[in-house]
């Protein structure tokens, strides 16, 4: 097979694996942003949702005050325990059960005294019942509600209770108070009220139903308790309260931590959602939908992973066509010219199809990149719009009524002066401000008519999730107002209440924004289409370049691949480095958190500890230096010079050096020339410098000094460093190669103890020369070593 012929089939599976890796991007892409949106959109069902239970349980904690505070209730328990008949008994059971039809949510009503007996109950089978303590705690947070003052009220997890039948009823919770003396001021009893667990279904029932602007088979909102049961009705699977174990991210945060997770993780029955969780009293307040049924909504994620899959696809097919033909080639590489006709042929299909998928998937990536920008583009330019709307509005009308008094002066008047406010907002051409059935209150239009009910697009989206709702207008309508591109907006406005109250509709003139999102999705064409010509003349030119040029290809080759070697090693060090560092750091903080937990008594695990502590940094150490390395190497090493004092930097870095120099006996000098000024260097990296010669003069030295000198050059230019010690030397054959990546001082030393990883002085060249100055060394057998370093000034 002819070196062309592979050449060109190489070339068409390379710009085949980008086409796909650019698809692929892509579809990463969207899906990210699928993910923030209903992330958003979960956070906001979320934060709605729970404002509706705790409204209920609100309501519920008034209703129990209301109780305990009732003068005749009060009495009534004082006289049952000072002792006095039971008639009171029977007369109190029936102001219960009166008490009891004027609320919906609560099934019972009980009076209990400090000791645990039922005194007085609508359900008057359980008076005179007694309960211990335990099982009044478990139930009611008795213990809480019987040390309380005036107004505090308790709420209880869901527990199993027999109830009335057409309910849950074997699922409840309860709202207990104190009832307080009036003549003590303090509590006698403890009121409770029985609630069913299906009111908490009832409050999230409208969000159970929730479409999201689509049908939906896998969302849900429902709550979990502290013990990490689900409280309320699965939409997903039969009797789930009380009976499924809920142990997903949003439950962990809120039972763990107290903090609320939004984004993705995988739900009570093993599926990826995405969803939002709210932490309540005693509960977790859970929404999400499926991560499959979220991106089976786009069909722009379809769309590239149809490109990623198709190039993959006819990637493998070409790769398995290049083996076959390579595999021919090999067998009958002393018939190749039976084959030469065939196998040109075959190539010459091959080039063409490559060629063919390489403009299809070109103006595929195009298209795609272009849907991604515009819609992008569209809800960037709106997004500080919509609530600038919804402000404005809630700011100008003062009538809390004005639902039913939109027809007066006065509130017309507020969307008026609203109106003028927004008028300034560019491009804004018409408003409305409709209810939220659709019925229109006010336009901006003096010959429109008000109080029809108009339809409204997505208007059950709107109220269900109160979100903004931004939309291009067909090209029909848009000519009506005597454009070809306008931009619609319907903005749900709260007036502070849970549900949207109004909606402003806003149209805007959008040809200033389509003509420059077109601008830019034709330069993204252009540049996509263009990128994948050149790569198709790649293709061409490789695949007839003629056989004379073998040989200097296949040298060249091999230089680009020993270059490619280098930078696959280079990064793959780097990435194995930053993959060590993480986990080091982890253990060294943690080694040191419990080495500060330990006290004085514990000598011998703060001596294995501080062990650990000690190789960790020193492994940390290792890594940082393979980082600095490999960052020389690839040349994409950087220093950060500022003006600084260079005999500060190095003072500080001696005095780091004291203790290991007195542990060894060694006396650590600092010379310094009173000449030397201020001149710019990274003070972090000579720092960095200083350290490993340090280190090496004090490793190797066992007696006498080790002393640092800094001295401005005869011409004034250049500062000279110097670390000098009274070592062993180096010996001369190793002087050369010193500088030099994996040459170990120490590599004889069978002890190991003065044995490194080869890498320091490579560094410190590489730091000194990013700094345009100059190293080397001077070292006599016997009597020591000078590493010094000259830097520009």
């Amino acid at each position: 097979m002819q070196t062309k012929s592979k050449t060109a089939l190489v070339i068409a599976i390379a710009i085949l694996a980008i086409i796909g890796a650019i698809s692929f991007y892509f579809s990463i892409y969207t899906k990210a942003r699928l993910t923030e949106q209903t992330v958003q959109k979960m956070s906001l069902v979320a934060k709605t949702a729970s404002e509706n239970v705790l409204a209920l349980i609100l309501r519920l904690e008034t209703d129990t005050t209301k109780c305990t505070t009732d003068q005749y209730i009060c009495a009534e328990i004082e006289a049952l325990e000072a002792g006095e008949d039971g008639i009171r008994v029977d007369a109190l059971n029936d102001y219960l059960k009166q008490k009891l039809q004027t609320t919906q949510q609560i099934f019972n009503i009980d009076i209990i005294s400090l000791s645990g007996t039922v005194l007085a109950s609508s359900n008057t089978e359980r008076v005179g019942h007694t309960e211990s303590l335990a099982e009044l705690n478990m139930e009611y947070r008795f213990s809480d509600a019987a040390e309380a003052k005036y107004g505090q009220t308790f709420l209880s997890e869901i527990v199993s209770e027999v109830g009335e039948p057409g309910h849950d009823a074997d699922k409840a919770f309860h709202i207990s108070a104190p009832i307080i003396s009036p003549i003590t001021n303090k509590p006698i009893a403890v009121l409770v009220n029985h609630v069913f667990v299906d009111e908490l279904n009832g409050a999230l029932g409208n969000w159970q139903q929730a479409e999201l602007g689509i049908p939906s088979e896998s969302f849900e909102v429902y709550l979990v308790n502290k013990r990490k049961l689900m409280i309320t009705e699965s939409g997903l699977i039969k009797n789930a309260a009380l009976r499924q174990t809920v142990d997903t991210e949003p439950v962990k945060g809120c039972v763990y931590n107290e903090q609320e997770t939004t984004g993705e993780w995988k739900n009570y029955l093993g599926t990826k959602v995405v969803g939002a969780g709210k932490c309540l009293q005693q509960m977790v307040l859970i929404a999400e939908i499926s991560e499959k049924e979220m991106l089976s909504s786009s069909q722009l994620y379809k769309l590239e992973k149809i490109a990623f899959y198709s190039a993959f696809v006819l990637a493998g097919a070409l790769i398995a066509l290049l083996l076959i033909l390579l595999s021919i080639s090999w067998k009958n590489r002393k018939q190749k010219e039976l084959i030469a006709k065939p196998l040109k042929k075959l190539f010459v299909s091959t080039y063409l199809i490559a060629v063919c998928m390489v403009l299809a998937l070109s103006f595929l990536i195009a298209f795609a990149l272009s849907q991604v920008i515009k819609s992008s583009f569209i809800e960037s330019r709106y997004e500080l719009t919509l609530p600038h709307l919804s402000k404005l509005l809630e700011k100008h009308v003062s009538d809390p009524l004005f639902l039913q008094n939109w027809q007066q002066a006065q509130v017309r008047n507020d969307f008026e002066n609203f109106a003028n406010e927004i008028e300034d907002l560019p491009g804004i051409m018409r408003i409305k401000i409709h209810k939220v059935d659709g019925t229109v209150m006010w336009t901006d239009l003096p010959t429109e008519k008000v109080g029809y009910v108009e339809n409204i697009d997505n208007l059950q989206k709107i109220k269900k999730i109160g979100e903004a709702i931004i939309s291009e207008l067909p090209k029909e309508e848009a000519r009506t107002f005597g454009k070809s591109n306008v931009i619609a907006i319907h903005q749900p406005v709260y007036f502070g209440q849970i549900e949207p109250q109004a909606i402003v509709e806003a149209y805007f003139d959008a040809e200033p924004i389509y003509t420059e999102m077109r601008r830019i999705q034709i330069k993204t064409m252009i540049i996509a289409i263009g990128v994948m010509f050149i790569l198709g003349g790649l293709i061409f030119l490789f695949s007839h370049k003629a056989n004379k040029k073998y040989i200097f290809k296949l040298v060249q080759l091999v230089n680009e691949r020993s270059s490619e070697l280098l930078r696959v090693r280079q990064e793959y060090t780097a990435m194995l480095a930053h993959e060590l560092r993480a986990p080091l750091t982890n253990i060294r903080w943690a080694v040191e958190g419990v080495l500060g937990s330990l006290n004085k008594k514990q000598s011998e695990e703060r001596e294995s500890l501080e062990s650990v502590s000690n190789s960790a940094i020193t492994m940390l150490s290792i890594v940082n230096n393979m980082l600095d390395l490999t960052k020389i190497e690839a040349g994409k090493f950087k220093i950060k010079p500022i003006k600084s004092d260079i005999a500060a930097v190095i003072k500080e870095k001696i005095a780091e050096f004291i203790p290991q120099a007195n542990n060894k006996g060694l006396n650590l000098n600092f010379a310094s020339d009173k000449k030397i000024v201020n001149f710019s260097f990274d003070p972090i990296r000579i720092g960095q410098v200083i350290i490993n010669l340090l280190s090496n003069a004090i490793k190797f030295t066992n007696k006498g000094s080790v002393t640092v000198s800094i001295a401005k050059s005869s011409d004034g230019k250049r500062i000279h460093v110097a670390v000098s010690d009274t070592g062993s030397g180096i010996p001369a054959d190793l002087m050369p190669k010193l500088f030099q990546k994996f040459v170990q001082l120490g590599k004889d030393d069978k002890s190991d103890k003065n044995r490194g990883t080869g890498l320091g002085l490579a560094i410190v060249k590489g730091i000194v020369e990013a700094h345009n100055g100059t190293v080397g060394v001077n070292s006599t057998v016997g009597k020591g070593s000078e590493f010094w370093f000259e830097l520009p000034i």
